[in-house]
């Protein structure tokens, strides 16, 4: 016998009045068509509540794209705006990285207010066919404020740039990262090294390390694609700290006057001759004097070896040092030293090509005297 037919159970939706299958409706009242049915809807008041009901009679609208934003009467909770909290993310129209810094910290990199407890700024360059120069900002206080109070603490008792947009960071880890991504150089005090972007912890980590230390964080806790970033830019930042270490030192230096006459007369060198230091003892400061014009003149310093490797070497510097040690006596290449000084070379390496520049003002480093009828040199033992 075939099964008797069911009887459906028709039921009312109680926000949109709407009659439908029982097994619809939950699904019904979470469609956006009961929605859009019910935001102009006036509630149902009974007839005996009426007369001093407070219910309005048109509700007020919800806070929906496009449409105006609730009536506050007071009895709400807070909004976003009037919430207190101790985290804010701050982003500021021009680069105020070093403004905001020097007003907080002290040269010690210690805060010289004890309202704010953590501040994380660096600055960024936006996308764009123009140039956006802008900063972010991590900041943590020791009080909690909403975004008025915090405003008022920041521009008006603590005297800081102000602000064009500020936020409660709902992620701090994620913030901090993306504010850091580009400018490794960021300012981050008070916070864990750890949430600061790949980059900027190799900065961190090229100021002290020598070498990578594997096994030490943050390096043993990176991911093996942030491996390859932190290696590549560790590199990098170790040799700037070189450069910066050998300008600190040659800064205050002071030069022999043999030192300083030979800077007189390589200055003056006309395009036909040589200047030719040599000093059979050593250890009277010609390598000091080497690095001191690579410091403050257009030089590059070379070596004795193949002409075709020289060459390519070359790109057009002013000065040309070349520092030869003792065991070079009987392979010193003359005749790029002439190249040097008639302004053009041939560089046969890779891609090949003929270097015309103009002719350079070069100087011969050794603990040996030159060969005199290969090319005309001043003489200074």
């Amino acid at each position: 016998m075939p099964k008797a037919r069911k009887e459906e159970v028709r039921v009312q939706c109680n926000i949109c009045k709407t009659w439908m299958n029982k097994k619809s409706l939950s699904k019904h009242s979470r469609s956006k068509k009961c929605n859009v049915r019910n935001r102009n809807r006036a509630p149902v008041v009974p007839e005996e509540h009426r007369g001093g009901s407070m219910v309005p009679v048109v509700p007020a609208a919800r806070n929906q794209r496009g449409q105006p934003d609730p009536v506050v009467d007071g009895n709400e909770p807070n909004l976003p705006s009037q919430r207190r909290g101790q985290n804010f993310a701050l982003s500021f129209s021009c680069r105020f990285k070093y403004k905001v810094s020097q007003r907080l910290l002290t040269p010690r990199m210690e805060f010289s207010t004890e309202e704010v407890t953590s501040l994380v700024i660096s600055d960024e360059a936006g996308g764009g066919y123009m140039p956006n120069v802008h900063s972010h900002a991590y900041v943590k206080t020791k009080e909690k404020y909403n975004f008025e109070e915090f405003s008022n603490l920041w521009v008006i008792q603590l005297q800081l740039p102000g602000f064009t947009d500020v936020q409660s960071p709902k992620k701090i880890k994620d913030w901090i990262k993306y504010i850091t991504k580009e400018d490794y150089r960021s300012i981050a005090v008070g916070v864990d090294k750890d949430l600061l972007g790949t980059i900027c912890k190799s900065y961190i980590c090229a100021q002290k390390w020598v070498k990578i230390m594997p096994t030490l964080p943050p390096y043993c806790y990176l991911s093996w694609v942030d491996r390859k970033i932190f290696d590549t830019q560790f590199a990098e930042f170790r040799r700037e700290f070189q450069e910066d270490k050998l300008v600190y030192d040659l800064n205050n230096a002071i030069l022999y006057d043999w030192q300083i006459e030979v800077l007189r007369m390589l200055d003056s060198q006309d395009d036909r001759k040589v200047l030719w230091i040599y000093d059979a003892v050593g250890g009277e400061g010609k390598t000091f004097l080497a690095k001191y014009i690579q410091l403050y003149r257009d030089c590059i310093c070379l070596e004795s070896g193949k002409k075709t490797d020289l060459a390519h070497c070359f790109t057009n510097e002013t000065y040309v040092l070349f520092d030869y040690t003792r065991s070079m006596e009987e392979t010193i290449n003359y005749s790029i030293v002439e190249n040097f000084k008639n302004g053009f070379l041939f560089s046969g390496k890779y891609d090949s090509k003929v270097k015309k520049f103009d002719p350079c003002k070069v100087c011969c480093f050794s603990n040996f005297s030159p060969d005199k009828s290969k090319l005309p040199f001043y003489e200074n033992g």
